[in-house]
């Protein structure tokens, strides 16, 4: 087929379709994945005032034979807060020969999508799928998904496999950390790993103990690291540039008065990343919006967003909180680029599930709490 034939089919196919939408159906006509993937990313993430034309081109193609092609359909509706397309990553993973996709199994991207957006009633199919194939990913979506129920044993489902005991520690402490107690205080005293790395050993050791409801030496020993995070203080310099943040990210999720008071302090470190995670889990996971709402009003006060406009602006508007909806208002009679309105308005209702995962160990809400 010539390109011309193939433009004048696309576009009498995708009558009345602006720019975004027909780059879409151009690039799926191409067959090309990698255009195909960008035109996907493109027409969902653009600042138009309207994406239900959008949505509804995205379903149409959830039909399509390519199942690349539908795998990204129902990955951009998830983004768009659009569940319809559960039944077609669940087909994607009842198909009997895996398809490449990134040197790696289409299946298992399905699974990844179902385990980030929550997708609890997918459960049965991916335990179908862990069985025939014992997949790691599988295995730890189940964990994700499943909590105390997940239907499979971290001390049995990989009989030869010799991982590292925190590997397992942080699998049982996902299933239950009352699981974990025995192996983690073990792995805290000796870590049976490379040096290189015996201390995310520890931190996720001394986490599972905390979540257990154990308390020293495991609390301070996050702690003492946390702080430096917050202080913005870096490592030594054979160590892991981000041991002092991955021990505040562990510590920030476990639910602790003590935990709540150190995440309020960490508002005003001088490292903005880890002020994006202390408000993340001071709102989600320590019921802290008290805090974290004077600090948001604060950013949004000034002229330009230190933590980043699409950081701050999308938690405000996931948020639905009056008082800090009105400062964003405020914010965005100062801002000309009208990034408010897209996270308030343009893109109200998606959910904060395309981001979340960024800056949390675990949910509130995971763990049934």
């Amino acid at each position: 087929m010539s390109r011309h034939l193939l433009a004048l089919l696309v576009s009498f196919g995708c009558a009345g379709c602006d720019a975004y939408e027909q780059e879409t159906v151009s690039a799926v006509s191409s067959g090309d994945h990698a255009e195909i993937s960008r035109a996907f990313h493109a027409a969902t993430y653009s600042k138009r005032t309207n994406l239900e034309s959008t949505r509804k081109l995205l379903v149409g193609y959830l039909e399509h034979p390519d199942p690349v092609i539908r795998f990204y359909a129902a990955k951009y509706l998830y983004v768009l807060g659009d569940s319809s397309s559960f039944s077609t990553l669940i087909s994607i993973m009842q198909l009997n020969d895996g398809v490449d996709l990134h040197d790696r199994d289409l299946r298992l991207w399905a699974i990844d999508l179902l385990r980030q957006y929550r997708e609890k009633r997918a459960v049965p199919e991916i335990y179908r799928f862990f069985t025939e194939t014992k997949s790691i990913d599988a295995f730890n979506a189940l964990l994700r998904l499943g909590g105390k129920n997940a239907p499979v044993d971290p001390l049995s489902a990989y009989p030869d496999a010799r991982p590292y005991p925190s590997t397992t520690v942080f699998s049982l402490a996902l299933k239950d950390p009352h699981l974990a107690t025995e192996l983690a205080s073990a792995t805290f005293i000796d870590p049976k790993c490379p040096d290189i790395y015996a201390t995310q050993s520890r931190q996720i050791a001394a986490w599972a103990m905390l979540r257990a409801g154990a308390d020293e030496p495991y609390f301070s020993y996050l702690e003492v690291q946390a702080e430096k995070a917050i202080a913005a203080e870096r490592p030594p310099a054979k160590e892991d540039s981000n041991q002092y943040r991955k021990a505040f990210e562990y510590l920030a999720s476990v639910s602790d008065p003590r935990v709540k008071a150190l995440l309020a302090r960490s508002l005003e470190s001088t490292d903005d990343r880890v002020v994006q995670v202390g408000l993340v889990n001071l709102i989600f996971n320590q019921t802290g919006l008290g805090d974290a709402r004077k600090r948001l009003i604060t950013e949004l006060n000034g002229r330009t967003l230190n933590l980043g406009s699409e950081f701050t602006l999308q938690l405000v508007a996931a948020l639905n909180d009056p008082e800090l909806s009105q400062s964003a208002e405020n914010f965005s009679r100062m801002d000309s680029s009208g990034q408010w309105r897209l996270h308030s308005v343009i893109r109200k209702g998606w959910p904060i599930y395309n981001w979340i995962d960024d800056y949390v160990v675990i949910l509130k809400t995971d763990r049934g709490e």
